[in-house]
């Protein structure tokens, strides 16, 4: 048999872009950010009910397959990456260790942007981020209020 049976078994677990044989942790995440037309602004992304940001799980990687983005006004763009603290919700000051994971510049300008305003816009992704990490998504520098979902796994 040479481990046909095993195989003959094997799981697929689709998670948007990813797919692998074991689930993982499904992971749903949320966050917003006040328009700001003088400052770029950050939030740490966090588990619905939950009133703090989400930290990924010592040992494991969260990867982010799926954001949508719904925003007040339009074009409007924001960055998703990673940092060491928890910036709560709108802050003004981003984390310590911060890493753009899409290109993001330091005003928030990124390839993540709602053309159309007050309609939710999903976008396919593949962010990871390591252990111990916040994720964080950065407002550009616009009056646009921005909800933002983050939907994963935790491998």
């Amino acid at each position: 048999m040479s481990g046909s049976f095993i195989e003959a078994l094997a799981e697929s677990w689709d998670f948007g872009r990813f797919t692998r044989a074991a689930r993982g942790t499904p992971i749903m995440l949320w966050a917003f950010i006040d328009g700001d037309a003088a400052a770029v602004r950050f939030s740490t992304p966090r588990r619905f009910g939950a009133a703090a940001g989400y930290s990924v799980t010592a040992g494991k990687t969260l990867l982010i397959t799926e954001v949508k983005h719904r925003s007040t006004s339009a074009p409007a763009s924001f960055g998703v990456g990673y940092c060491d603290a928890d910036l709560g919700m709108s802050a003004a000051a981003d984390g310590a260790n911060p890493v753009n994971l899409d290109g993001a510049a330091a005003d928030g300008v990124a390839m993540t942007t709602s053309e159309t305003a007050n309609v939710a816009h999903i976008h396919k992704a593949f962010y990871q981020i390591p252990a111990g990490k916040f994720p964080r998504v950065v407002s550009i520098i616009d009056v646009a209020d921005h909800h933002i979902w983050m939907l994963g796994i935790e491998v």
